[in-house]
Formats: C-alpha cells, sequence, structure tokens
C-alpha cells in the first residue's frame, strides 16, 4: 500500500510501534449528498440562530464534525487551536463550543481554563464540550474537573452528538 512500519523497544521501558499509510481524500458529491440526508435524518431537528464554536488542531476532525452539524443549520466558527478559540471566546459570543482536548500551541483543557477563569470573557459559561479520542477510565471527570461540561468520545456518533446538542442549547433554539 505504499507505506511504512516502525518498532522501537527499550528494555524494561517499552515498546512503540507506528505504520504510516498514505491515503488521498476523495470528494464525491454523491456520497456527501447521502451522508447529509442520513445525518439530517439522525439528526430530528434543526436550530434557529445558533452559534458554535468548534476547536480542533486537526482539518480532517473538523470538516467531520461540520458536516454533521451543518443538517442542523448551526452557524459554526472554526480555531486550530486553544489559543485561537480563547481569542475568539473573548470576541464572540456562542451557545456552545467543540473543544478537542489535545492540540498544539494550547491544548483544550488550558484553553478551558483560561475561558472560565478570564473575569470578563462574554463565554465564561458557556457550554464547553470536549472531542477526545480518550475513552479510558477517569478521563470524563478529569476533563469536568478543568471546566469543560460534557464530552463525546471520537470517532462521533451522530446520535452522542445530537443528544449533547439538544442538552446544552437553549430550547427556544431548537426547531422540531
Amino acid at each position: 500500500m505504499g507505506g511504512t512500519v516502525d518498532a522501537s523497544s527499550e528494555w524494561g521501558v517499552g515498546s512503540r510501534f507506528a505504520f504510516v499509510l498514505p491515503q488521498k481524500v476523495i470528494t464525491d458529491p454523491h456520497v456527501t449528498e447521502t451522508l447529509t440526508s442520513d445525518m439530517v435524518d439522525a439528526a430530528m431537528f434543526r436550530t434557529h440562530d445558533a452559534k458554535v464554536l468548534l476547536v480542533d488542531d486537526n482539518e480532517l476532525n473538523r470538516e467531520v464534525v461540520k458536516a454533521i452539524l451543518e443538517p442542523m443549520q448551526l452557524t459554526i466558527d472554526e480555531a486550530a487551536n486553544g489559543l485561537e478559540a480563547v481569542h475568539m471566546a473573548n470576541t464572540t459570543l456562542y451557545d456552545m463550543i467543540f473543544m478537542d482536548s489535545h492540540m498544539p500551541v494550547m491544548n483544550g483543557e488550558t484553553a478551558t481554563r483560561s475561558i472560565r477563569e478570564m473575569k470578563d470573557c462574554i463565554n465564561r459559561s458557556t457550554p464547553i464540550i470536549a472531542i477526545t479520542a480518550d475513552a479510558i477510565a477517569g478521563v470524563r471527570e478529569h476533563l469536568m474537573s478543568v471546566g469543560m461540561n460534557d464530552y463525546i468520545v471520537k470517532p462521533i456518533d451522530v446520535e452522542v452528538i445530537c443528544g449533547i446538542i439538544r442538552k446544552y442549547l437553549p430550547e427556544e433554539k431548537v426547531e422540531l
């Protein structure tokens, strides 16, 4: 497949295994239409004047989340790291913030603490939802302890993220 495999080991410390598989991203309008249609059916609701901030250092991850959220007619702003998110949270009011927990420059935990601790931040009490690949015991509790309201595990399940949106979005912004 044109990839590479690598392994390294140190006695008494552990082993590291890695692989790289080059892949092309193919945009097929028919697949996108079908996917979007299925997501609308799963959501079974739209939003009205709802604005969210999506924070993730991986552009492909942002594209996947946007594809899930857009059928609900959410306005979506994007940030590529926690530092950008903190700046945006100081200037634009959001109904919800989806925050990756592991990012360069400033991770999601530090960004969340910053937003929560800034006295004049307009999003100080805005729900912040962690998006993480960490599904091990204790992660949820840790993320809540830094100020996040909830969390979603990657890969993102459409029904789970819809449930989170319904849980935290003000009722007047949800159209059934």
